[in-house]
């Protein structure tokens, strides 16, 4: 299999080779949201750490605002950190937050929490501080023929193997050994594959710390 970049074009192109070189109306509509299936559950499966997802940006605080908007492109926050006083807040669920949230006297902020398109502060900030923010975004679909994943090229292949199987699922064109119960030829090849955890080990033994999801 390949282990350089490929495009989308590449890959529908496979993929519909793989599942018969189908020639429906809708064959090109229907590949494009099968490919952006197999695409977003690689990019989003937790177990892996893709470090072409993060991102960092700056949050300026008001005096009293407890509530700010966060980023349209946030899908995970992973850390919190304010720069202006050298501390890190720790997460709470929007629960605990709402629960713990008694008082209005303000302070340097210690915590946070996230509600939908929200991010909320405990204490309420008593002055302009700068807070960065360390986070999963979100990816925009393929699709244009030269699009490339937002993916190592490892793991190009991986948008191939899942979205055919799912190709032949949705065309009734199954994979017989998936079938049969033994692992499909996407699972045999996530199999060989480290996860975060399997990261976090190996910088432990090196003497390294690796944050992790």
């Amino acid at each position: 299999m390949a282990t350089y970049k490929l495009t989308y074009n590449d890959i529908y192109n496979e993929i519909n080779a793989r599942c018969g070189n189908r020639q429906d109306a809708d064959i090109a509509t229907r590949l494009k949201n099968i490919i952006n299936e197999a695409y977003l559950q690689i990019l989003y499966d937790k177990r892996f750490l893709f470090h072409e997802l993060e991102k960092r940006a700056t949050l300026a605080t008001v005096a009293g605002t407890q509530e700010y908007a966060k980023a349209d492109d946030c899908l995970l926050i992973l850390g919190l950190w304010d720069t202006t006083n050298k501390r890190k807040l720790e997460k709470e669920t929007f629960d605990e937050w709402q629960t713990n949230n008694r008082t209005t006297t303000q302070g340097f902020p210690t915590m946070y929490a996230r509600s939908s398109a929200a991010l909320f502060l405990r204490p309420p900030p008593k002055g302009a501080y700068t807070l960065l923010k360390w986070f999963i975004k979100t990816t925009a679909r393929l699709e244009n023929a030269g699009d490339i994943p937002v993916l190592p090229e490892d793991w190009h292949d991986g948008i191939i193997i899942r979205g055919s199987e799912i190709g032949r699922m949705a065309f009734r064109e199954p994979d017989l050994a998936y079938i049969e119960g033994r692992p499909s030829e996407y699972q045999q090849w996530l199999a060989g594959k480290l996860t975060a955890k399997d990261y976090e080990m190996i910088n432990t033994d090196i003497g390294m710390k690796l944050k992790i999801w």
